[in-house]
């Protein structure tokens, strides 16, 4: 059997052991011609109507309440999923999307088998994200563009390197390194959240010890409520931040898509690494090299980068080499891996060595990321709580002063009063 997608030759199945597809159903929705099975038909009956009203015949039935509330029902469950996918980031669940998906693709696990074990066995982002794959599966759509239906769970940078894997061939490898940068991206966020746990903790202690005055001069119920505000007010504030952070990451892609294509390049260096890739993938299967440039313009928000791998493939179509096509992107001590690698024939470990080139950069930007925002988290915390422990102290200092001033104001009118 030829699987009518990546062209691979397997032996007969439902599924491509390759990238995945349910060969019947992708055929189907491509126009192809499909032989009938051998053997007679099975007859199909045609269903009969349901009737509207009662069995005994005293009118209709009753079916509003229930369509009333399973019609709000999945509106209710879409608004708190739209929540969860704002307040908690998927990554988690997507890292392990990733690798058991690949686990059971290396173990012989047909694909749609796979995505209904974890579809079964999954919980919220994972769940989701199983159940939108798998319902493009079962329609004949490959993963990639199954996984569309999701674009706040799989950004469309992730989507575009399943999608090499599977015109490759090599989709277990891809969904390993998807899940490797994933691992990144966690180990990240651990690190920054490692690093303000101390501040954090002094702030908590500013908020408990700060108010100790009106501990001593008022009343433990004064104290409660002061130490109680001060949390709140904590919380608030830090609940804010959160939230505003990851609206500003669900925007990303659409704030991109409008900025200038050298702010994309300066802020996301590590699209330059997908997209080597992405070539790397699909010289390694035989897959065109202006057909790769296409699939790699995709992990690019703005249009106006796209437009760059256009004008790349009409280098080529016009005799020029993939050096000069591909030069202006490219720092100058890198352009000599790529040409060398033309000259000798070895494109594909000049395309490893360029993915792990800007791989590096991109991890040490994101280090100095995260000790700049280290360092702000810091300051603004400690400058929060000195500003705590000065009103503090204006307060303790200033209390007694004022009952001070208005003992020597009565005074001072008794005096007068007298004269």
């Amino acid at each position: 059997m030829k699987c009518p997608k990546c062209g691979q030759e397997q032996p007969a199945a439902r599924d491509c052991a390759y990238c995945g597809i349910v060969v019947e159903k992708y055929a189907d929705r491509k126009g192809m011609s499909q032989p009938p099975p051998p053997g007679p038909q099975p007859h199909t009956q045609k269903p009969q109507p349901r009737p509207s009203g009662r069995a005994d015949g005293r009118g209709p039935s009753r079916p509003f309440a229930f369509s009333s509330i399973s019609s709000a029902w999945p509106q209710a469950v879409s608004v708190l999923g739209f929540a969860r996918e704002l307040l908690i980031p998927p990554t988690a669940a997507r890292r392990r999307f990733y690798s058991s998906l690949a686990r059971m693709v290396r173990s012989g696990v047909g694909l749609e088998e796979g995505l209904q074990t974890l579809q079964l066995t999954g919980r919220g982002a994972l769940r989701d994200i199983s159940t939108a794959a798998l319902r493009g599966l079962r329609a004949g759509l490959p993963l990639a563009e199954s996984l569309a239906a999701v674009p706040r769970l799989i950004p469309c940078a992730q989507r575009t390197i399943l999608h090499a894997g599977e015109t490759t061939g090599h989709l277990s490898e891809v969904l390993d390194q998807l899940e490797a940068m994933d691992g990144d991206t966690l180990a990240l966020s651990r690190k920054l959240l490692a690093s303000m746990a101390y501040p954090l903790v002094v702030l908590l202690m500013s908020c408990v010890i700060m108010p100790l005055p009106t501990l001593v001069l008022g009343s433990v119920g004064a104290y409660v409520s002061e130490v109680a505000g001060r949390i709140g007010g904590l919380l608030t504030i830090i609940s804010l931040l959160w939230l505003s952070l990851r609206a500003l990451s669900l925007s990303t892609p659409a704030i991109f898509r409008r900025a200038p294509a050298s702010l994309e390049q300066l802020l996301r260096p590590g699209r330059k690494s997908l997209f080597f890739l992405v070539l790397r993938s699909s010289l390694r299967s035989g897959v065109p090299i202006r057909e790769a440039l296409g699939i790699g313009a995709m992990v690019w928000d703005s249009l106006q980068n796209r437009e760059f791998f256009a004008s790349a493939v009409s280098t080529l179509d016009g005799g020029g080499t993939l050096t000069q096509a591909l030069s202006p992107m490219l720092e100058a001590e890198w352009v000599v891996i790529l040409a060398t690698g033309e000259k000798s024939g070895t494109l594909e470990e000049s395309f490893a060595e360029l993915f792990e080139a800007y791989s590096q950069r991109a991890a040490a930007r994101r280090k100095v990321l995260l000790i700049v925002a280290t360092v702000l988290l810091t300051v603004a915390i400690f400058a929060y709580t000195a500003s705590q422990v000065m009103g503090a102290y204006q307060q303790t200092v200033e209390a007694p002063m004022q009952e001070l001033e208005l003992m020597m104001d009565r005074e001072m009118r008794g005096i007068w009063n007298g004269l």
